[in-house]
């Protein structure tokens, strides 16, 4: 149910039932079922999710490595729920067996559902948080929150991002998960007031609203998709000509559109993987496109250094194109370099142990190192006008942190990425759902461009004016809304995180007391249970 949520189809509400369903599952047994539960839902819904991984690296492996360590996750959640809830089951017994003298007396355990469901909630999300930060700088890929970005939740974005959106999520399942217990023992009128709430959680945000204020700084912007040279799984030829057919063809779609009279042009991640400022035919490409369309361009490339590259976002307008000659040394262009390389897939941590059992690791062949300056670029248009974009490159779209730190003081969000080594794998669908979330969160115009699809505009109230296809090559020339105002969720990405993990840390503890108590009481109240059952 998870993953049919995250597959772009607006099949949100299967993400409630899959977590109410996952928390019954975890609430309602003992603890090494719970663990179980909890780890074979991960298993399944990562596996089912992460099919790129498979296809990018045609092997099996990564992909089930991949949804073993995310599910580890998801099994430590079912865990401290199942400590947190047993406690409660436990004061639950203990108040129908009539014994006063059996009930908890210690204040902090949970007498009431009302605060363990918040705790629950919260607990989700810090499992998520944590998800986004380890191992490796961890992979937010998967976050529940970006399935919701039809539903009434997305609201809440702008207020709390991800973790708001996840944790109102999730108490609204676990509310129709504690309807369908009640409903079980035929306590009816507590399970339609259950039931109640949870609806009550899904609907109440449709009163906050989405977007910013009218803005009257407009800008033309032309989205290129140029599609790689040949269909997926056909590349031919050197890694210098696949470079300069995929430049060639970004030239041949923006060509078709210059009498659009765009402000700017933008290009994906990988636009140029030869890096233009050092390599002559490169150059000599992007130099004459750009003279002739006397448009400035942002395009991504890559930079070869020591042994390494990085990943980098690039402006050149018609005036700074001209002063890139042989020696490059000299010319500083604004630049932005990818601060997230991907694991695994642009670089090889602890290359020597994994290439021992994981042979195709190898097939990373130059690492790349992050850069270390904000995903942000100032630039002007056509029209000399300054304007401040964000530009996290790809997967960084995924990362909380990552795009607030770009879009605080942006006017818009451009996120390039290439996409076309996941083939047609649910990848950019998925990927297009995060850019959708992020402008809501934000408040900003989202344009994402991509070497094969999917590349579109996206208001700021999440809803996309344009959408390409997969391997496909389009360009498309829109009329975007400029805004520099910033949303709470912008305004706290730092205070967020930490108020997160503190109050996970809290219900960890709050488990291992309630745990505590559990095998303190627990026989003693399930005897009582069953005398007043009799």
């Amino acid at each position: 149910m998870l993953y049919f949520a995250s597959t772009g189809s607006n099949m949100w509400l299967f993400a409630i039932c899959g977590i109410g369903f996952l928390w019954i599952a975890a609430a309602e047994s003992r603890a090494g079922v719970a663990v179980m539960s909890g780890f074979l839902t991960g298993v399944s819904y990562f596996y089912l999710a992460f099919d790129w991984a498979q296809v990018a690296t045609n092997a099996l492996l990564p992909r089930i490595a991949l949804s073993v360590v995310e599910a580890a996750f998801y099994g430590a959640l079912a865990l401290i729920w199942n400590y947190l809830w047993r406690g409660w089951r436990t004061h639950q017994a203990s108040l129908r067996s009539k014994r006063p003298s059996q009930t908890p007396r210690i204040a902090w355990i949970a007498r009431s559902a009302s605060m363990l469901t918040p705790l629950s909630a919260l607990a989700w999300a810090a499992m998520e948080q944590a998800r986004s930060s380890i191992p490796f700088g961890g992979l937010p890929w998967g976050n529940v929150a970006f399935s919701l970005v039809d539903s009434p939740l997305i609201s809440l974005a702008s207020v709390g991002s991800t973790q708001l959106v996840c944790a109102i999520a999730v108490a609204a399942a676990i509310c129709f998960g504690l309807a369908v217990n009640h409903l079980i023992h035929i306590r009816i009128s507590t399970s339609a007031a259950s039931a109640i709430a949870g609806i009550a959680l899904i609907m109440v945000p449709i009163g906050i609203p989405t977007g910013t204020a009218y803005s009257p700084v407009k800008m033309r912007i032309a989205v290129v998709q140029g599609n790689v040279p040949e269909a997926y799984g056909g590349f031919g030829g050197s890694f210098a000509q696949r470079s300069l057919a995929v430049t060639q063809n970004h030239i041949d779609a923006s060509s078709a559109i210059l009498g659009d009279e765009p402000d700017l042009i933008v290009w994906p991640e990988s636009a140029s993987d030869l890096d233009f400022r050092h390599d002559a035919d490169a150059r000599a490409l992007v130099r004459s496109f750009v003279e002739r369309a006397g448009v400035p361009l942002l395009l991504g490339t890559q930079r070869y250094f020591d042994g390494v590259r990085t990943n980098d976002y690039v402006f050149v307008t018609p005036a700074s194109v001209q002063k890139i000659g042989d020696d490059a040394s000299g010319v500083v262009l604004p630049t932005y370099s990818k601060q997230h390389p991907v694991p695994f897939g642009e670089y090889a941590p602890f290359r020597e142990f994994f290439a021992s059992f994981m042979p195709i690791i190898n097939q990373i062949g130059i690492d790349m190192v992050p850069g270390t300056n904000p995903a942000q670029l100032q630039i002007e248009d056509a029209a000399g006008n300054s304007i401040v974009v964000a530009t996290p490159i790809c997967f960084e779209v995924a990362y909380d942190s990552i795009v607030a730190e770009g879009a605080l003081g942006a006017d818009m969000i451009i996120v390039p990425t290439s996409n076309y080594t996941f083939g047609y794998s649910a990848e950019a669908s998925q990927q297009f759902a995060m850019s959708r979330f992020r402008a809501v969160e934000h408040g900003k115009t989202v344009v994402q461009v991509s070497t094969a699809g999917i590349s579109g505009v996206i208001s700021p109230n999440g809803v996309t004016q344009y959408r390409s296809g997969l391997f496909e090559q389009d360009a498309h020339t829109a009329t975007i809304a400029l805004n520099h105002t910033q949303t709470f969720a912008t305004r706290t990405y730092k205070e967020r995180p930490i108020a997160v993990y503190a109050i996970g840390a809290f219900s960890v503890v709050f488990a291992l007391g309630s745990y505590t108590y559990v095998r303190t009481h627990a026989p003693r109240s399930a005897q009582a249970h069953r005398a007043a059952r009799r």
